[in-house]
């Protein structure tokens, strides 16, 4: 909640189905509770105190680039619908008819839609931020009864489904570049960096490497958004020139990591947000200064989407 405050909505949702259902406020002034909104507070105290540039520079362009890029409402029913559906009629065949039950199985049920309205609200329709949807929809049918109740054929069809469910989950896309054999002939425990707007191609790669990360943030994420919006929308005269402003702020992060940083080893995607061909190499050089540090690499190795650049001697 401190990093994302939306996520209150998957514990303040069970609660407040427990205080509808006792008809009382006390369930939502329980001490955990009381102590979970003082952290956030203040956490959110000290970044306000402590970094007062994330909030009043940063957070302002994330609203601007980032924020917008969000997938249909169609296209993000279809997982909490699924998973909640799937929940219910699991929980179906394994319960017996014993309203008690399915009582003692309702805050699992309202914590599983809290984490679907944490899913819509971040929008990006990414698997990770179905975690507490699929989390909760899934200890829902498990946690509230026994196993020692359950009928044989009803145990082993939510096995099953619960099992392929965190298959598919666990599982990487096939078309997603498995980098670190590849970085590592190449150069041990490098400095690395990537120009990609995904978060994936530099991480985990850098700890199962053994490497350092040099950049100052994790991916352009700002400048990925920019140029999204500027493909599918018109903006106007003032808002492109917001979005000119946040690309030229990132490009201005990366040469510092350039200079800085010295990266043995530099990832140069060739997506947008894994969608649609974009040359992030070539967006980089469009920057003079960029372009003359990274005539300090060579091309090694292309992996997929991904080119691997590794410092010249």
């Amino acid at each position: 909640m401190c990093v994302k405050p939306y996520f209150a909505l998957v514990i303040g949702a069970p609660m407040l189905a427990n205080a509808l259902r006792s008809r009382s406020v006390k369930p939502l002034l329980v001490p955990e509770a009381v102590v979970a909104a003082v952290v956030v507070l203040v956490y959110a105290a000290t970044v306000l105190w402590g970094f007062p540039a994330y909030v009043f520079d940063y957070v302002p362009m994330l609203d601007v680039a980032y924020l917008p890029v969000r997938k249909g409402l169609g296209e993000l029913a279809i997982v909490p619908t699924v998973v909640l559906a799937a929940s219910l009629v699991l929980m179906r065949l394994v319960a017996e008819l014993e309203s008690a039950r399915w009582t003692r199985a309702i805050p699992w049920l309202a914590a599983a839609v809290g984490g679907g309205a944490t899913y819509f609200v971040q929008g990006k329709g990414w698997t990770y931020t179905a975690l507490a949807l699929i989390t909760f929809a899934m200890a829902a049918p498990l946690m509230q009864f026994r196993l020692t109740t359950m009928r044989a054929a009803p145990a082993i069809a939510t096995s099953a489904v619960l099992g392929m469910i965190g298959f598919y989950l666990l599982s990487e896309p096939a078309s997603f570049p498995v980098l670190t054999r590849h970085v590592e002939a190449l150069v041990e425990q490098p400095r690395l960096l990537a120009i990609t707007d995904d978060i994936g191609i530099g991480h985990p790669l850098v700890r199962q490497v053994h490497g350092t990360w040099v950049g100052d943030a994790c991916a352009e994420l700002l400048s990925g958004g920019a140029i999204w919006l500027e493909r599918t929308s018109r903006p106007s005269p003032a808002e492109q020139a917001k979005l000119d402003k946040i690309v030229e702020f990132e490009r201005r992060l990366l040469l510092g990591d350039l200079i800085e940083g010295r990266p043995d080893v530099v990832l140069a995607d060739s997506l947008l947000f894994s969608q649609s061909k974009f040359d992030w190499l070539a967006w980089a050089e469009e920057d003079p200064a960029i372009r003359a540090e990274l005539a300090h690499y060579r091309l090694a190795d292309e992996v997929g989407r991904v080119r691997i650049l590794v410092r010249q001697p």
